[in-house]
């Protein structure tokens, strides 16, 4: 099994779901999303997302959370973790990139996140 460590930048909790959140704003919105839908990158943080019974430290894969009823809590200080990688698609690598203060406010901006 292939892993990879990732720095949450906080918690993201929809409905009775709870995700550390790997990145810090939404997904740009693809055709299929309508008004007030946000998509983020999250890993379940409940207990069955753990994928290797001999390292209970290592969560589930990355995915997508599609919602339009969400609370983030951002957190500077949160420890990395790890988490499985699927062999086929990367979620984190497929949909984002590093990016800068700047350009984060224009991808906001530019996908009315309301900023």
């Amino acid at each position: 099994m292939k892993t990879r460590t990732v720095k949450p930048c906080g918690m993201l909790y929809s409905g009775s779901d709870v995700w550390y959140l790997i990145h810090p704003y939404p997904i740009t919105k693809d055709s299929w999303q309508g008004d007030n839908v946000y998509r983020f990158v999250g890993v379940p943080i409940i207990p069955e997302s753990f994928v290797d019974n001999d390292n209970p430290n290592v969560y589930g894969y990355a995915r997508h959370i599609v919602t339009n009823s969400f609370a983030i809590e951002y957190q500077a200080d949160m420890k990395a973790i790890e988490i499985q990688v699927l062999e086929d698609i990367d979620v984190i690598e497929t949909e984002l990139h590093d990016v800068n203060a700047e350009e984060v406010k224009n991808i906001l901006q530019e996908n009315d996140y309301g900023i």
